[in-house]
């Protein structure tokens, strides 16, 4: 495994210490999540980041990559975490994909 260049780990350490920030301001969130929540994009993004380096946009730039893959990777861990945590929503998904009527208009 190749070491990692000290630009990653500033990158990785500057977008979870932004992400602090949001998470004092939110009243929803518990600390334990929101270092769960930070953990997983950091992990996503220290494992995507090579594959996705080779794109043509980011020119083998492996610290641009981590940053991409670590702010739409959250992005998308709190859209699924919101979805998820609307029960009326998971229900009428389970409801609409096994056919048991009409899913609440979806």
């Amino acid at each position: 495994m190749d070491p990692k260049p000290s630009e990653l780990w500033f990158a990785l350490a500057g977008i979870a210490l932004w992400k602090t920030l949001r998470w004092r301001r939110s009243s929803g969130m518990t600390f334990w999540l929101w270092l769960l929540q930070v953990a997983s994009a950091a992990a996503l993004a220290m494992g995507l980041a090579p594959s996705v380096k080779n794109l043509p946009l980011i020119n083998g730039d492996e610290v641009v990559a981590a940053v991409l893959v670590m702010v739409f990777g959250q992005v998308i861990l709190e859209t699924c975490l919101a979805l998820a945590s609307d029960r009326e929503f998971v229900k009428s998904l389970i409801r609409w994909r096994t056919g048991g009527g009409t899913g609440g208009g979806i």
